[in-house]
């Protein structure tokens, strides 16, 4: 790979990852105001920001050490559409011995719109605090999409 190739493809991650990100805050907010979500606490209080909070608590619904069967379906989509975007933006590079480090290139635009609704979620949300939304952040922002797309950019790389 090259480095006008690499080039390229941060470039395909930077939009492709903003564009997973806002797919996936697409549909939790479509099964909200559907009302296609679960009947729990989180969901019940949710409105404007709030959404970012049951967003980012969808990538992984294992709280406090228990699952929330609930957020499973949520949880499913938002995999599909960084598994798919992972595979997409590997399709798009000529190089495919890398594919599982092509698809992880979508952190590049998944982690700053995370870190955006972090902080927005810090200033308009008095019970969620900085020191909780940095393991999150982490998982949600780095681990998640990095893991998830390297699997998508894996199989582009193999199957293709």
């Amino acid at each position: 790979m090259d480095v006008r190739e690499r080039g390229g493809l941060a470039q395909r991650g930077a939009v492709a990852g903003a564009a997973a990100y806002a797919a996936g805050a697409a549909v939790v907010v479509a099964a909200g105001l559907t009302g296609l979500h679960p009947e729990t606490e989180l969901w019940t209080r949710v409105d404007g920001p709030s959404y970012l909070l049951v967003h980012q608590a969808s990538h992984l619904p294992v709280w406090q050490f228990r699952p929330q069967w609930a957020f499973v379906p949520v949880t499913l989509c938002l995999a599909a559409i960084l598994v798919g975007t992972g595979f997409a933006v590997t399709t798009e590079t000529e190089e495919h011995r890398g594919g599982f480090q092509a698809g992880q290139a979508i952190v590049i635009g998944y982690f700053p719109l995370t870190l955006a609704a972090t902080v927005l979620l810090l200033a308009t949300n008095g019970a969620v605090t900085a020191i909780r939304m940095i393991p999150v952040l982490l998982l949600v922002g780095l681990v998640v999409p990095a893991f998830l797309g390297g699997l998508g950019g894996e199989l582009a790389a193999r199957y293709r």
